[in-house]
């Protein structure tokens, strides 16, 4: 929608309506038009007055509304989320309204994030006041979740925020944006993280929706702004255990990457081996590491981020043989995953390899008994079709192990079980079950091996 456009869209009361032929104004939308007006007019576009001014007297009525209000169906979250937007919008156009700083400093921790930051970036960009943009910052900074390479932020309670266009993704946006703003970064370390999270959230050149497209390529010109303003020029180089193992110059903006692969066999075992990277001359430099590797012995148990819970038993009691890991032959085993993480993660596998006298039952083949399948995973798309976002929406059955994949993997519990039958007598290794984050494979769990036996 153009400026222009925009007329269509405002009631006579000074409100935006979400279509041109609605006769209901919306109080969100409407805050969320008049800050982009804001911005439009602080960046020198010619902003129609008459719409500025009967927005502006709309916008500093809901202010004053109660956050119960018959007409509207939204929930402290959401009245919280569309007040402070308000709030930022009228210190953009210094006309402040200080009062409800503090009402909403001493209701901090009962509204959203994406609420918080908006009220952080109005007291940035009006009173200054440093005791309340010290009490924001800190708040904001712990409810920053880190992973080894990225960083992001999940709202608390969803409950309304709906009505607000809410997701992640933005208010991760808008939360690094804010704490931009305010100098609240140590360093240039976790926002970069931030700024990985965001960019890995893009699909085919875009985010979700136009939501996320504004407040994503907002927050990310802020960041550019304050962190690579700077037209490199230097040379870079990376020593492991003190010896130079990559070193390049840098002239002019370049988004070339280059790399080095080193054996650690290269390496002195048992020691140490200190990484370091370094610049000369003046630029932002973006380096990492990645190390590939198979434990020697038997893989323990781990948990680095995502932690593994797997359990075999009998579809039928009776069949049960000395324990868990005893099965009778021809016997059918359900097998049960339960994937743990603490907080969503994207992008996730998990690879269930099969021990060798095992062979996993794909239910959906109609060479099977379709009531084998009854029970199983009943929320998820494997059994019905449906796309579950938030859990596992994909599932490989193969000879020798089964994959599931996860586009979004919810913080929680997540379980998923399938079937396998007892084909061949003998001992047989259970190798670990292994889960990670494919572009960050950083973040992994594993179950530790064991082995069954089949009689």
């Amino acid at each position: 929608t153009t400026l222009r456009e925009l007329r269509a869209f405002q009631r006579p009361n000074g409100g935006f309506a979400y279509w041109p032929a609605s006769v209901n104004d919306s109080p969100y939308p409407s805050a969320f038009a008049m800050y982009v007006l804001a911005l439009a007019k602080q960046r020198g576009f010619s902003i129609d007055e008459s719409v500025m001014k009967k927005g502006l007297d709309y916008v500093r009525n809901v202010l004053r509304w109660e956050d119960k209000l018959p007409n509207y169906p939204y929930t402290s979250s959401t009245w919280a989320s569309t007040k402070t937007l308000i709030l930022y919008t009228l210190a953009l156009l210094n006309a402040p309204e200080p009062a409800y700083y503090e009402y909403y400093m001493k209701n901090l921790e009962r509204i959203p994030l994406f609420a918080r930051a908006s009220l952080l970036k109005a007291i940035s960009a009006s009173t200054r006041n440093k005791r309340m943009t010290d009490a924001i910052v800190n708040n904001l900074v712990n409810n920053i979740k880190v992973s080894p390479t990225s960083a992001h932020c999940e709202e608390p309670n969803v409950t309304g925020l709906e009505w607000c266009w809410s997701s992640n993704t933005r208010t991760t946006a808008l939360l690094l944006e804010a704490l931009l703003e305010a100098d609240g970064f140590p360093d240039g370390v976790l926002p970069s993280k931030m700024v990985k999270w965001l960019l890995q959230r893009q699909h085919s050149g875009r985010w979700d929706n136009t939501q996320e497209n504004a407040y994503v390529v907002h927050a990310l010109a802020t960041y550019y702004s304050k962190f690579e303003r700077t037209e490199p020029h230097f040379t870079a180089e990376i020593r492991v255990a003190g010896d130079p193992i990559l070193k390049r110059a840098f002239e002019g903006w370049d988004l070339k990457g280059y790399r080095i692969v080193r054996d650690l066999d290269e390496f002195q075992r048992n020691q140490e081996l200190p990484v370091v990277a370094s610049l000369d001359g003046v630029g932002t430099l973006f380096a990492g590491i990645r190390m590939t590797y198979h434990p020697t012995d038997a893989a323990a148990q781990s948990d680095e981020g995502i932690a593994i819970i797997k359990n075999m038993e009998p579809m039928r009691k009776e069949e049960t043989r000395n324990g868990k890991t005893t099965f009778a032959a021809g016997s059918i085993v359900r097998v049960t995953l339960r994937v743990i993480t603490p907080q969503a993660r994207n992008f996730v596998v998990i690879d269930d390899p099969l021990p060798a006298g095992l062979e996993a039952i794909n239910t959906s083949l109609k060479t099977e008994s379709a009531e084998l399948a009854l029970g199983l995973n009943e929320s998820h798309e494997m059994r019905s079709g449906y796309r579950w976002w938030g859990s596992f929406n994909h599932s490989e059955f193969h000879d020798d192990r089964v994959l599931l994949f996860a586009d979004k993997l919810d913080g929680g519990v997540h379980t998923f079980s399938y079937l396998a039958r007892a084909t061949t007598y003998g001992k047989f290794a259970m190798p670990a079950t292994y889960g990670e984050q494919m572009y960050e494979p950083e973040v992994f769990g594993r179950t530790s091996e064991t082995s069954i036996e089949i009689k």
